[in-house]
């Protein structure tokens, strides 16, 4: 879905378009526009099929026992319904980007599959892993950016093929007063995530390269469930902030002491097998 850009227009004033892709994206105000073309044809079944489109996923049986079953600690059916209501649900493909850096952040994303990772940029262009968001789980800095109306600091980019939920933002604060399961929902992602930005620094302040690419690694077994996690020694260097050749040279010290099992384009977490 690279290049498609949402504007955090509810899908109650949109009507769907398809993209190249084969997605389906809202457009802004064409409701209106097809349904005045459709009267002046005289086609009110075209007018009604119209209108199920629009509204096709709110009664989407699969995604919103998705929300129910990803989401529980939103345990109000009015929160659950409101969030159906005005999100608008888009699937990424794996290296699409989320977020940039630099723009205002318009929709709040809620991941139902797949991942997200939070990308910090240096002056020189490398970039540091923050953390994940997985099934179940929003962007803070999302969350924190879109009450103040400020730019991202960050990038956000899909690590694998990802389905969520675009919230648009200014539906957080309403939310937050008329929802209690929504309120902590959001303070519970503010502490999730300062409590994983405080391990990632105190990785970089205290802990040797080793030690935090197994932190890395157990993340990731966390987040997809199984300890065999698909990546590169390069990906995994740009993450961590370090080089290629150190990592491999670290990765190849790991498997010989038995934490680790390399292949191609991956990496088995033999320590992660008795928890995962």
């Amino acid at each position: 879905m690279r290049g498609v850009e949402l504007k955090g227009v509810e899908p109650s004033t949109s009507s769907l378009r398809t993209t190249r892709s084969g997605q389906l994206s809202y457009s802004p105000g064409a409701a209106k526009l097809a349904i005045f073309r459709s009267v002046a044809q005289g086609g009110w079944e075209r007018i009604c099929e119209l209108w199920l489109c629009t509204m096709e996923h709110l009664h989407d049986p699969e995604l919103a026992e998705l929300l129910r079953t990803r989401f529980s600690d939103i345990y109000e059916p009015e929160a659950r319904q409101a969030i159906l209501e005005h999100s608008k649900p888009m699937r990424l493909k794996a290296g699409d980007t989320w977020m940039e850096i630099g723009a205002y952040i318009k929709a709040i994303p809620m991941v139902l599959e797949g991942q997200l990772k939070l990308l910090r940029e240096g002056p020189d262009g490398d970039e540091m892993l923050l953390y994940f968001v997985g099934p179940g789980e929003t962007c803070a800095m999302s969350l924190t950016c879109c009450t103040s109306d400020a730019r991202s600091t960050i990038r956000v980019v899909a690590e694998e093929d990802t389905l969520l939920l675009a919230v648009p933002a200014r539906f957080m604060d309403q939310w937050t007063e008329e929802f209690r399961s929504w309120k902590s929902f959001v303070m519970l992602s503010y502490q999730r995530r300062f409590e994983e930005l405080l391990q990632t620094i105190d990785g970089i302040a205290f802990q040797k390269l080793d030690a935090r690419i197994l932190d890395l690694l157990r993340e990731r077994a966390r987040v997809h469930g199984s300890p065999i996690i698909t990546t590169t020694h390069q990906e995994i260097a740009q993450e961590l902030h370090s080089s290629r050749e150190v990592i491999s040279r670290l990765l190849k010290r790991m498997e010989r002491e038995g934490l680790v099992k390399l292949g191609r384009q991956r990496v088995e977490l033999i320590a992660a097998k008795r928890t995962v």
